[in-house]
């Protein structure tokens, strides 16, 4: 891990359950069932929903949901979302952004960091994290 992202933010011990060293190394998927459309202004993402379970399917019967929820990104945020490759981590990501956008770590860090938050809690990507073994204690 670069040495440039441990400022500031590793003072907090994790987010989410998840200590900050496992978010930095994971390496953010796009979900494979998202329609991408590209268009002048940027990148439309069309993310299937779940299905309904208990009492919403009753209200999914009654009154029709839609099977996809519309994310719009902008022109910075497609050109995160097209980086997303499977190989490259969230630390890299990070990195790069500050480098093309001319922004100290700090700024680069909340940007990507939000923006990927919220592509996971929409259902567009997932992180994949780098799972240790147990098998050193035995």
């Amino acid at each position: 891990m670069g040495d440039g992202l441990k400022s500031g933010w590793f003072k907090k011990k994790n987010v989410d359950g998840l200590s900050l060293e496992q978010i930095y190394a994971g390496i953010p998927f796009k979900n494979e069932k998202v329609r991408v459309t590209k268009v002048s202004a940027g990148t439309v993402l069309d993310i299937p929903l779940r299905k309904p379970k208990g009492g919403w399917k009753l209200l999914a019967f009654v009154m029709p949901l839609s099977d996809e929820h519309r994310v719009f990104l902008d022109k910075i945020g497609s050109l995160i979302y097209d980086r997303l490759n499977g190989v490259i981590n969230v630390e890299q990501l990070i990195i790069d952004f500050a480098e093309a956008h001319k922004l100290g770590l700090i700024e680069s860090r909340e940007l990507v960091v939000s923006f990927l938050k919220k592509l996971l809690k929409r259902g567009a990507i997932v992180i994949a994290l780098e799972e240790k073994d147990n098998y050193e204690d035995r």
